[in-house]
């Protein structure tokens, strides 16, 4: 049985529903995202949305894959802008609504495939 660590690095060619002509576009808009402020790990695969207006405050671990449809905001119109730190081996699924100041902690799963 591969290591783990070989089977996150075919990550990009093995998402499923993700067509191959699109891996490009995503490692494009993966390199982008240290361009705009962000800190971000390797192997990272982000299919979500990333707050353009304060990016600098979003810190993404190794390892980490953010679900289709999702979305990591950074500020809030009452409360101001704050910082999203989600640490290494951090699944986010599909749809979920990363809030202001959330701080997810290693290894943990949210969204829809989180354990109830």
């Amino acid at each position: 049985m591969p290591d783990l660590r070989s089977r996150i690095a075919k990550w990009p060619r093995r998402l499923p529903g993700v067509p191959l002509s699109n891996v490009k576009a995503l490692e494009a808009k993966m390199e982008s995202l240290p361009r705009k402020g962000a800190k971000v790990g390797r192997n990272v695969r982000l299919l979500g949305r990333l707050d353009e207006l304060d990016p600098h405050l979003v810190t993404i671990g190794n390892s980490c894959v953010i679900g289709r449809h999702s979305a990591l905001l950074t500020h809030c119109a009452i409360r101001g802008a704050r910082p999203v730190t989600i640490e290494d081996y951090v699944r986010i699924g599909l749809g979920a609504l990363i809030l202001p100041g959330a701080d997810i902690a290693a290894g943990e799963r949210r969204g829809d495939d989180a354990p109830c």
